[in-house]
């Protein structure tokens, strides 16, 4: 069963959490008008995160965060929890995960 999650992240520091155990990929989807940097991680205990290295989809080098919008898809193999943090230099971007 897939989960989606989706919101507008409008303040620093401003997480997104989706619980995704079982689940093999994750894809995060990020649009809008906004400048700051959106980082991904990983829990395997659903409390402390650890950085998420997501590729760009369809191809792309993996990294950990990204300053402009696209989609990423990253392996969650043993996850619990995966997560988008938005740093805020202005504007909102809009955030999707789905699994």
């Amino acid at each position: 069963m897939a989960n989606i999650i989706r919101e507008v992240l409008n303040n620093n520091n401003q997480e997104l959490v989706l619980y995704c155990f079982g689940q093999s990929k994750v894809g995060f989807g990020i649009t809008g008008t906004w400048t700051g940097s959106v980082a991904f991680a990983v829990s395997y205990d659903g409390v402390t995160f650890f950085p998420l290295g997501v590729n760009a989809f369809p191809s792309g080098t993996a990294v950990a965060s990204t300053t402009a919008n696209g989609n990423f898809e990253a392996a969650t193999k043993n996850a619990v929890a995966v997560r988008a943090r938005f740093t805020l230099t202005s504007g909102s971007p809009i955030v999707v995960i789905g699994a």
